[in-house]
């Protein structure tokens, strides 16, 4: 049967990850975490229990209750397949759900774990703010817009990437930021309408908390996002640092989270990385004249380029490529 040694190696980089991950799991969390609310009612199973549903034509959501006090959600439709885990607090008239970002990381990266629910596919996590349902005979009926942070944000500013293992930070209510005119200082607009103004030279950057789910950023100067954020959006940091400004087709990369930040080009890969001939060579592989350089790997968001950068950091020898690449 023919094969792909590039394509087996990128089926063993799981176990890669572990050994090239810089940071801890709180930090991925964040990095890839969003928010959905479950804004339909769930009626109680009739035949398993602790399972409250809601079957639709083309999708299913379902809520698993444990007498542990945790949860796992999960939705399935055509094109998505989420998953979720927290804890929930149930009273006599309701029950919040409370979402936990490292169990659900831990999850979705359990093969066996989340086979209970995706056989054949890793599933998204997702992010869930505290969520509300009042319980009405066998229902969970949602009660929207009473959360008492609803529509607030919150940002926590980090002074060294080092910060982010423990997201040791300082954090503050959020409703704007900006430079002033020379670029040389940030400011933070709180919600009264009071500013709290920084040195730029003293911050790496900033994780920004909203009902939109959560998002990692690293400071650049005045005018390299030409939005007008003081920040670029980090969306890879296990191998190869990846950052986008405002979407995946103005991709860029750092070699380290304190080095240069470089336009995601064949041309920039390749003299940033001249010393790594595997990486290279794989990128001569499998990043053709008709494949664009943020291609996603199948059935993930993660960029090909990073995957084929953490293969190469095992040192293995490029095997013959005997069946179809990645193209």
């Amino acid at each position: 049967m023919k094969c792909s040694w590039t394509l087996i190696w990128l089926l063993l980089v799981t176990v890669i990850r572990s050994s090239a991950q810089g940071h801890s799991e709180k930090v991925e969390s964040i990095l890839y975490s969003k928010t959905r609310h479950i804004f339909v009612s769930l009626e109680k199973s009739d035949s398993v229990d602790g399972l409250y549903e809601r079957r639709f034509n083309y999708n299913l959501s379902q809520v698993y209750l444990y007498p542990d006090s945790s949860y796992i959600y999960f939705y399935v439709s055509k094109n998505r397949y989420d998953l979720s885990k927290g804890r929930y607090r149930l009273s006599n008239e309701s029950i919040v759900f409370n979402w936990d970002s490292l169990k659900t990381c831990e999850l979705i990266s359990d093969s066996v774990a989340y086979s209970r629910f995706f056989k054949y596919r890793r599933p998204n996590g997702f992010r869930l703010i505290d969520n509300r349902y009042k319980i009405d005979k066998n229902q969970f009926i949602p009660i929207r817009n009473d959360h008492p942070e609803w529509g607030l944000e919150r940002i926590t500013l980090f002074a060294s990437h080092r910060d982010l293992d423990s997201l040791k930070g300082t954090s503050f209510p959020y409703s704007g930021m900006g430079y002033n005119e020379n670029g040389e200082k940030i400011y933070i607009k709180q919600p009264n309408g009071d500013k709290l103004w920084f040195r730029r030279d003293s911050l790496w950057g900033y994780a920004l908390y909203n009902e939109a789910g959560a998002a990692l950023y690293r400071f650049v100067n005045k005018g390299f996002n030409w939005y007008g954020s003081p920040g670029i959006q980090v969306v890879n940091i296990t191998g190869m640092n990846l950052y986008i400004v405002g979407g995946r087709v103005n991709s860029y990369f750092s070699r380290s989270l304190d080095s240069k930040i470089h336009p995601l080009t064949l041309p920039e890969l390749k003299k940033v990385y001249s010393d790594n001939p595997i990486f290279l060579d794989l990128l001569k592989k499998e990043i053709g004249p008709f494949t664009p350089i943020t291609k996603s790997i199948e059935d993930s968001n993660g960029y090909l380029v990073a995957e084929l950068y953490l293969i190469s950091l095992e040192g293995s020898p490029m095997k013959p490529n005997c069946g179809p690449s990645l193209r």
